[in-house]
């Protein structure tokens, strides 16, 4: 769940671009990016977007710095929790520990 990359032409502060990139449709979405190097060092991010056949991915906050060729990253797989994407994305549907049954809201009148 991990993959190590660095920025291509064509990024800006809240899209990264690096044309190495082949994910699957959503494969990092929910996850988080590490820049590792660069003017962006050491900051984190959580990714939003990350679709079929991209090579960017979006951030949820804006970095303070415009990334550059070269920057590296890190970016890492993550769990939004719940059963569709336990059992369906990472096929752990046996180790799901929630209570998929149980409503979101409770009306109480």
């Amino acid at each position: 769940g991990t993959y190590k990359g660095s920025v291509t032409t064509g990024a800006t502060i809240s899209t990264i671009i690096d044309t190495n990139l082949t994910s699957g449709d959503s494969f990092f979405k929910d996850g988080e990016v590490i820049f590792t190097g660069g003017v962006n060092a050491n900051r984190t991010r959580k990714v939003i977007t990350n679709l079929v056949a991209s090579t960017s991915f979006s951030l949820d906050y804006f970095l303070e710095n415009t990334p550059v060729v070269g920057d590296t990253f890190t970016l890492r797989r993550s769990c939004d929790k719940t059963w569709f994407r336990c059992s369906g994305d990472f096929s752990n549907d046996l180790n799901f520990l929630g209570f998929p049954q149980i409503p979101q809201e409770m009306v109480a009148r």
